[in-house]
């Protein structure tokens, strides 16, 4: 068909970009490996490995997967290495809000690209998701042992899942708009209407994608207004670490033990101003070298605050998703 349609309109297809790809799945077991196919007198090479609109494309689903994002996170880090010599670093380079801002328009697209039709598993996202933290804390210049929701709260950066989630629903809200005679549309409702739940089809994964997003309607009237949970101040830093009463329960207890550590090596937690509170919870290296700490009693309180910041995450986790 391809090419009598070339055919018919005078121009030639390319021939390294017309191959065949065997795809296999587990749960087919037929063999396709000795199927030839042709593009007039020429056989189509058979091959293993194609990139197709900048996605790479392999004979196994899986491997497929894990093969993309390695080569987006290649890409990924080529994007810093060129913008290095820019003064992207944290030793005499732009200031931090510049970095970051280049990191969301220069880094993160490369970085996600094509994601959103591929819908990685967990084990790739978690390959992305230490990329995007080790280079965040690059950034901010701090320690890799500070609480990686501490580099989330301070960007603004959402984690890797939730912009690949945005993405994802942004197109099948894209997908909806178009007229209900487009072949996107008819597609869409094809596929929900005769894949089961256990399919592996990209529509099926966008509908276990929505129910676990579903809330009520007040709480997502909340998120929009970013008020918090506890309906009674803004959710901000200050607010969702020292103040809210909702997450009382959780943090007295824990930040009884910063109180007390920090007393114990001369610095009144109580007396501190919010500010400073925050400093001492989110990134404690400049009070420890300007009270010249000993490392035992670092690590010590970064355990606590670590602790203390991870608990708080998913108590407010747990009652956004009305558990």
């Amino acid at each position: 068909m391809a090419y009598d349609y070339e055919y018919m309109e005078g121009y030639e297809l390319q021939p390294t970009k017309s191959v065949v790809l065997n795809i296999s799945h587990k749960q087919r077991k037929q063999e396709f490996n000795n199927q030839t196919f042709k593009m007039g007198p020429n056989d189509m090479p058979s091959i293993e490995k194609v990139t197709h609109l900048g996605i790479i494309r392999i004979t196994s689903l899986k491997g497929n997967m894990i093969a993309y994002v390695e080569e987006n996170i290649k890409k990924a880090r080529r994007s810093v290495y060129i913008l290095l010599v820019g003064g992207f670093h944290d030793h005499n380079g732009r200031d931090v809000e510049t970095m970051v801002y280049l990191y969301k328009i220069y880094i993160s697209p490369v970085l996600l690209y094509g994601l959103e039709l591929i819908l990685p598993t967990t084990s790739s996202l978690t390959l992305l998701e230490n990329f995007q933290k080790k280079l965040l804390k690059q950034i901010l210049s701090l320690p890799t042992c500070v609480a990686d929701i501490t580099v989330n709260i301070l960007t603004g950066i959402l984690p890797i899942e939730a912009q690949v989630h945005i993405r994802a629903l942004s197109l099948l809200n894209n997908i909806c708009n178009q007229p209900d005679d487009s072949v996107e549309k008819s597609l869409t409702k094809r596929q929900l209407l005769i894949k089961n739940d256990g399919s592996s089809s990209w529509f099926i994964a966008i509908k276990h994608m929505l129910r676990k997003a579903k809330g009520s309607e007040c709480t997502k009237m909340r998120l929009i207004r970013n008020v918090c949970q506890c309906a009674k101040e803004e959710e901000n830093i200050e607010h969702f670490i020292l103040k809210c009463e909702s997450l009382r329960i959780v943090r007295n207890a824990i930040l009884h033990e910063i109180t007390t550590t920090l007393n114990a090596m001369g610095i009144q937690f109580d007396e501190l101003s919010t500010n400073e509170k925050l400093q001492h919870i989110l990134d404690l290296t400049p009070v420890a070298k300007a009270k010249k700490l000993f490392p035992v009693n670092v690590v010590q309180i970064e355990r606590l605050t670590r602790r203390l910041l991870y608990q708080l995450h998913i108590a407010r986790y747990k009652m956004v998703c009305g558990q």
